[in-house]
């Protein structure tokens, strides 16, 4: 009886160890958390004082006498103008959720045309497309275009994909943007390009979900893109 006791008692001396160290490791692993997320926050925060001084010099330059009969300057204008302002809302969308825990998003849902979207992804993206003398073509072969979702958050998407075919295409880029209904209540879009595709590894990390972009050192495009898709409800 007294042997039994005594391994009782080990066994119970060993299971508390355990439970305090996992208890120590899962507090540090919160604290290292909450140090990511800091960091993630304050980086996005420095964001918005470059922000407001480009929004203010461009309207400064739209806003000049000398500059109104300059048609491809006020175009280009135009373009920074919105950009600039997509991607203030984002900062602001991003300043009130933390990145790292998926449960703090919160989605603006409105009744818009996808192919308003996909039309406005692709326009700030005119700098780029020109400089590589890229070819966009669109294919909107589904019957309804109408979509309930978040327009601020879907257009990051669609350009962040759309600039990922532009960036990493080896020769001239040849990007294909298809729209099509699966079902009446589905709209599926597909981006297709003359590249290399997404590495194996890559496609790996984000299929799993178990690594965050700052875990995996990729930064926030891609991850962001197919983890926001999945958020709101798409594959």
């Amino acid at each position: 009886i007294k042997i039994w006791v005594i391994i009782s008692i080990i066994l119970l001396v060993i299971i508390f160890t355990a439970f305090i160290r996992t208890v120590n490791f899962l507090r540090k692993e919160k604290k290292v958390t909450l140090e990511k997320m800091d960091f993630v926050k304050n980086m996005i925060h420095e964001y918005k004082t470059p922000l407001a001084t480009i929004n203010m010099a461009t309207d400064m330059l739209l806003s000049d006498s000398q500059n109104i009969h300059n048609k491809q300057l006020i175009r280009y204008l135009n373009i920074i103008k919105q950009e600039n302002t997509r991607l203030r809302q984002l900062v602001e969308k991003l300043m009130g959720m933390t990145i790292i825990d998926r449960a703090e998003l919160e989605l603006s849902k409105e009744e818009t045309d996808i192919r308003n979207l996909i039309n406005q992804a692709i326009q700030s993206l005119t700098l780029q497309i020109e400089q590589l003398e890229a070819q966009i073509h669109t294919d909107f072969s589904a019957t309804n275009h109408i979509l309930y979702a978040d327009t601020i958050h879907i257009t990051h998407v669609l350009s962040n994909i759309i600039e990922n075919s532009l960036k990493y295409t080896q020769k001239a880029p040849e990007i294909t943007i298809k729209t099509f209904n699966e079902s009446q209540s589905m709209i599926r879009i597909d981006v297709c390009d003359n590249g290399p595709g997404i590495p194996t590894e890559e496609q790996r990390v984000l299929e799993s979900g178990t690594e965050t972009p700052l875990e995996h050192s990729s930064g926030l495009g891609l991850w962001f893109a197919y983890w926001l898709i999945h958020y709101v409800g798409g594959d």
